[in-house]
């Protein structure tokens, strides 16, 4: 068993679980989650910019956009073919 004060970052609670059942030898109490940080910085477009990237890439103007950034994997219980 990895006992020794070290630790071990990882981005999501999924990543450390994950290690954690994947990795016997690994102590629970030295693994954090180490969350992803970044400092914002406005991006605003005008209202005529975002018809011109809706046209762009045929995206009805009645229909909602979502954006994902994050991880998608096997920690994240995705069913993804390996």
């Amino acid at each position: 068993m990895l006992k020794e004060k070290i630790n071990i970052y990882d981005e999501s609670p999924a990543n450390v679980d994950y290690i954690l059942k994947h990795n016997p030898q690994i102590e629970k109490d030295i693994v954090e989650v180490c969350p992803n940080s970044i400092q914002v910085i406005d991006k605003s477009i005008t209202k005529i910019m975002k018809d011109e990237i809706r046209n762009k890439y045929n995206i009805p103007i009645e229909k909602k956009v979502f954006v994902y950034g994050g991880n998608l994997g096997k920690p994240q219980d995705m069913p993804f073919r390996y």
